[in-house]
């Protein structure tokens, strides 16, 4: 009985500190928010055309929408502010 007790204290004493060094590591962390996770949203679309680099017309098709973005701390996975924004995505370089 004596040895149930004892290794009962032991495994909730090393969860203790298992929590705590974790906690420690979050609050210690700097931030480095280098993950940004994106979500676009297409809101329609035109067709121009353009002269290409042999002289010939050409079109071009463009996305048009909106976006949010969410940036993530990678070493500790903390969201570390958000923001939106509109967008325009050509189907081509126009070369």
């Amino acid at each position: 009985m004596r040895k149930k007790v004892l290794a009962s204290l032991l495994a909730a004493g090393l969860l203790f500190s298992c929590i705590s060094v974790q906690a420690e590591a979050e609050e210690a962390c700097n931030h480095s928010y280098t993950q940004i996770n994106v979500q676009k949203h297409s809101t329609g679309g035109y067709n121009h055309t353009y002269t290409g680099t042999d002289g010939t017309t050409k079109v071009c098709a463009v996305t048009v929408g909106t976006y949010t973005y969410e940036k993530i701390c990678t070493k500790c996975g903390q969201p570390g502010g958000t923001g939106s924004g509109t967008f325009e995505d050509h189907s081509t370089n126009h070369k």
